[in-house]
């Protein structure tokens, strides 16, 4: 991944984890 990648996908993780919503993960994982 580049950085700017990993900003991104961190950026994403920050604001998921912040109302802990499962569902979100879920579609996350998938998309991965």
């Amino acid at each position: 991944m580049t950085s700017v990648e990993q900003m991104v996908f961190i950026y994403f993780l920050y604001h998921l984890t912040l109302p802990m919503d499962y569902s979100r993960w879920t579609l996350l994982f998938s998309l991965l």
